[in-house]
């Protein structure tokens, strides 16, 4: 059986007004992510800062000199370590199950 290890890729250009929902709907799961990778596409503003704020410092920030979707989710994918990948915009939110529920698939 394998374990499930989800990488997340969050891509963020300022998105100050919407990054710290998105976090804290990830880190209200049962169950973490392997890893979070975020990726920043050239923000003017605090989302940096609003995500360095948070408790959990393992967050891989990687910055961007463009800004473009399909440039930086292939940054993303290339520091990606889990078997699984899950992009996740800045804007987004999860359900609380989520990554329990993708784990218990999995087995299947």
């Amino acid at each position: 059986m394998m374990i499930l290890q989800i990488s997340v890729i969050i891509l963020v250009h300022n998105n100050e007004a919407t990054i710290r929902k998105c976090l804290e709907s990830i880190f209200a799961n049962k169950m973490l992510p392997y890893e979070i990778i975020i990726v920043d596409n050239l923000s003017s503003d605090n989302s940096i800062s609003i995500i360095q704020s948070f408790p959990y410092k393992h967050f891989k920030i990687i910055r961007s000199k463009k800004n473009h979707i399909g440039y930086n989710r292939n940054v993303g994918l290339k520091y990606a370590s889990g078997n699984y990948v899950m992009f996740i915009d800045a804007d987004d939110y999860v359900d609380v199950n989520l990554f329990y529920t993708l784990s218990f698939v999995s087995r299947i």
